[in-house]
């Protein structure tokens, strides 16, 4: 490839995906670490700059971490100023960063920064480097960790960045071979440096770079490119199946910021094969990353103790976030916080004439007859039934006048903890339970004679 066709190339995906660089004149600030890929990537931008007007500033980080980043801060710096480029330069001071990896760490440092550089500027855009190598890594490192489907879909060529969510990131090298940057910037003169620790082999990214990829091209020359396009199919695909998931999974995670319930309930009611895929949507849905990285792994295990654990309990989440089940709801909140109490939204009040549709799709209504059996006894007022699921304490009247725990009401019905947990109960506020009833079904209803209040369910 050469030079002019890069920029042919890059033009157009400006043209496509930001084209107000163009028309309203919006900046870019372009991520430079003074490595090949991003000197090529500033000098297309810059010949950009003097044929098309783009404008634009750099960004450099200085991890700190090699002898060498002094200078090439020095170099990089001298570069711009050279040709009146604004240059916006941070320096990392290695604080403890706990139980992360430093390639972890330093990454949220970078975009840190570049978030809080394009909010002081009011900008929108961030420009990086990130070239088809660096997709083919990344699908196969992802691969290799087990990662959410959607996650196997590598770098979109746009996203949101994270640090900054007003911003998004723009790659417009991701189908360009490492190979071709070297080569335009050996013909065009471009300087940049090595980074010397590219070659070392403690970093996951790095074996599979100098060791992996090369074995496997050797039985596939073209491997990376496959990856890349493989990366590139799957985000097209992706896309198309938003549409549904977003049909399967609307109501089923609800909440803001930090505090968030998930329905039970409504998980549950999916085919068993789209579960997981519809809890790794909620949980990408949530904007927070730990939820929306969370490993494939451990989301199976989460599902399972969602449908078939405990009626309550706690399940510890990555980045210090854990999950409450408390029957048929989770609660996803910062770990150390309070035990939240159950959704308000659980406990539905039974009103005389109305028809009552309830989080699983089921319909109850309390009528007055003038026939048969009724079901109140004459003691309860019809003004203070509630619909919910099963409560601490919930206990049923016998005929002979003994009370009868409702868990042990289950147990003597061998009724299977999940469906202990679906059911609904029609309950007095003292807790006696007058009704239960599942799937469209009584499994038990306590009648009394004369009683002209009738219960009725729609499936």
């Amino acid at each position: 490839m050469l030079f002019k066709e890069l920029v042919e190339q890059v033009e157009a995906f400006f043209r496509r995906e930001a084209a107000e660089v163009f028309e309203e004149g919006v900046p870019l600030l372009l991520a430079v670490s003074y490595g090949v890929d991003s000197m090529v990537l500033l000098r297309v931008v810059e010949y950009l700059g003097e044929i098309r007007g783009l404008k634009f500033a750099v960004a450099h980080i200085n991890h700190l971490l090699r002898p060498e980043s002094d200078a090439e801060q020095e170099a990089l710096v001298t570069y711009c100023q050279d040709r009146d480029i604004p240059i916006y330069v941070r320096i990392w001071a290695h604080p403890d960063f706990g139980q992360a990896s430093y390639e972890e760490a330093a990454r949220h440092f970078r975009y840190a920064n570049f978030g809080q550089i394009l909010e002081q500027k009011g900008w929108s855009y961030l420009l990086t480097a990130h070239h088809m190598n660096d997709q083919a890594e990344t699908v196969l490192m992802r691969l290799i960790q087990g990662s959410q489907l959607q996650a196997l879909a590598g770098m979109r060529p746009v996203s949101v960045l994270y640090s900054y969510p007003k911003a998004q990131v723009l790659r417009p090298f991701l189908d360009v071979p490492k190979a071709d940057l070297y080569a335009i910037a050996q013909e065009e003169g471009i300087p940049y440096a090595e980074d010397a620790s590219n070659q070392e082999r403690a970093a996951l990214r790095n074996r599979l770079r100098l060791d992996y990829l090369p074995a496997l091209e050797e039985l596939n020359p073209n491997v990376q490119d496959q990856l890349a396009t493989f990366a590139k199919d799957l985000g097209a695909g992706w896309q198309l199946m938003e549409e549904a998931l977003e049909a399967k999974t609307r109501g089923l995670m609800t909440g803001a910021e930090d505090h968030w319930q998930l329905a039970i309930d409504q998980l549950e009611r999916l085919p068993r094969n789209q579960r997981l895929l519809a809890l790794q949507y909620a949980f990408q849905g949530s904007r927070v990353e730990a939820l929306a990285t969370f490993p494939r792994q451990g989301l199976e295990k989460l599902l399972d103790f969602l449908l078939e654990g405990k009626a309550q309990g706690l399940w510890s989440l990555p980045a210090g976030y854990q999950l409450a089940k408390v029957y048929r709801r989770a609660y996803i909140y910062p770990a150390g916080q309070e035990k939240p109490s159950p959704s308000p939204s659980l406990t539905y009040p039974l009103k005389i004439g109305q028809s009552l549709t309830l989080e699983d799709g089921s319909q109850i209504s309390l009528k007055v007859q003038n026939y048969g059996y009724g079901f109140l006894p004459r003691s309860a007022s019809p003004d203070s039934l509630q619909v919910r699921h099963r409560q601490a304490g919930d206990y049923l009247l016998l005929s002979q006048g003994q009370h009868k725990k409702i868990r042990r009401w289950f147990i003597d019905q061998k009724l299977p903890q999940a469906d202990r947990d679906r059911a609904w109960l029609v309950a007095l506020v003292d807790q006696h339970i007058l009704a239960i009833f599942l799937d469209g079904n009584f499994l038990y209803l306590e009648r009394h004679e004369n009683s002209p209040f009738h219960l009725f369910l729609e499936k």
